[in-house]
């Protein structure tokens, strides 16, 4: 006989983890404000109740943030928007394409990242382009503050592997 055993939401040594019932994903989103939350269709997101939303945390400047281990099943149907200070942000729903993102390596574990500026659009950039190296990577830059401001190479957005 078999057993089997659902996790949503494993913890290792504090450290959050995916098995294969679960994806890492991050929520980044650029806002100036106090408080900043995802609310979505999810349950993880809190089923679209203030209250119970994903709490994400304030890294540097106004880059909010916070990674949750999402049900695989969910990954390509859930609909979500950024709360900032109790306001949702502006127009429909944003729509989950992580079918589309390949998880990207972090340390011990891999992330799929979900980038936006507060009632602003998600762009998506999909190449396809050899790398000559396991540990090379391929970034953008531009005049927008996602994309580092024309900054140094390590403020560039990275590009994930696909």
């Amino acid at each position: 006989s078999y057993k089997l055993q659902l996790h949503m939401g494993l913890e290792k040594a504090g450290a959050l983890v995916a098995d294969d019932t679960t994806q890492l994903v991050r929520f980044e989103v650029n806002k100036g404000a106090g408080d900043v939350r995802v609310t979505g269709s999810s349950a993880v997101l809190g089923g679209w109740d203030y209250d119970a939303a994903l709490k994400l945390e304030k890294s540097d400047d106004n880059k909010w943030q916070a990674v949750v281990a999402m049900p695989s099943d969910e990954l390509d149907n859930f609909e979500y928007k950024y709360v900032a200070d109790g306001t949702h942000e502006d127009g429909p729903n944003r729509k989950s394409d992580l079918q589309h993102v390949e998880p990207a390596p972090e340390a011990d574990r891999r992330v799929s990242t979900l980038k936006a500026v507060f009632n602003g659009l998600l762009i998506r950039f999909l190449m396809f382009h050899p790398l000559s190296g396991e540990n090379e990577r391929m970034c953008i830059t531009g005049g927008h503050p996602s994309f580092g401001s024309w900054g140094k190479p390590e403020a560039w957005c990275r590009m994930g592997l696909g």
